[in-house]
């Protein structure tokens, strides 16, 4: 079942619990033997142990024996970790020394475990040489690195746009921002446009007027344009105004 703590190992830190379980354990060597035990639930206990192979030919003394886990000598995940008053349960009396230096097997309910010193595997020895120049230089260049690329200029466009920004750039009472249409300053003319923009303006005028679904719907919306200053009726003189259409 799921549980809202943690955990705390050796070295002081403190492992989130996911939760809490009952379980039974049996030995494979001895099938007779078997216990509950009440344990925490974590992702993960430690890394795989032992942290490399170890040389386990010159041990004799463990040939013969039953071990719980035959594989102890290699890296492997470490699923149970069993506290001191389980353990004290499941030891027994009997115990086969090795020689100097080698560990022991201890006999418990689970088979013989391994316990004492295990002779130290050579540590391999790696060197780095690196270039002094390459070095000197690198420590030379660390600060022009470092520093700040500076902002490139501004184009001509991106000029004109933004001092038109700050010119005509306007908060309203209603916290809104009102802003001129920028139109460029050698913008191209349109020309005879009128004619052509009014022909389409009549054409859409006639299909509303066969339609009264299409009137029903269009009249509404440009009322809701004037209502909310989105739009506004050209005063007569600016009808003849270019460029307007």
């Amino acid at each position: 079942y799921a549980v809202d703590e943690s955990f705390s190992v050796a070295g002081g830190n403190c492992l989130p619990v996911s939760g809490r379980t009952s379980s039974l354990i049996q030995s494979l060597k001895y099938p007779d033997k078997a216990f509950h035990i009440d344990a925490h639930i974590l992702q993960e206990i430690t890394a795989d142990l032992p942290n490399q192979p170890n040389d386990i030919q010159d041990w004799n003394h463990l040939v013969k024996v039953p071990l719980a886990d035959p594989e102890f000598s290699l890296p492997g995940p470490i699923h149970v970790v069993l506290g001191i008053p389980v353990i004290d349960r499941l030891f027994r009396r009997r115990m086969v020394r090795g020689e100097r230096g080698t560990p022991s097997a201890y006999s418990t309910d689970l088979g013989y475990i391994v316990m004492g010193p295990i002779p130290a595997q050579p540590a391999n020895q790696v060197l780095t040489v690196y270039p002094s120049k390459q070095l000197e230089f690198n420590i030379d260049n660390f600060g022009n690195i470092e520093e700040i690329p500076m902002r490139n200029a501004l184009t001509e466009q991106e000029q004109i746009c933004e001092t038109h920004y700050k010119i005509n750039t306007l908060r309203l009472d209603n916290c809104q921002y009102q802003v001129r249409w920028p139109f460029k300053p050698e913008h191209l003319e349109l020309g005879s446009s009128r004619e052509s923009a009014t022909s389409s303006w009549m054409s859409v005028e006639k299909k509303i007027l066969r339609s009264p679904e299409a009137r029903a719907s269009y009249h509404p919306q440009l009322q809701e344009y004037l209502d909310f200053n989105q739009t506004e009726e050209v005063p007569p003189a600016e009808l003849n105004k270019t460029p307007s259409y």
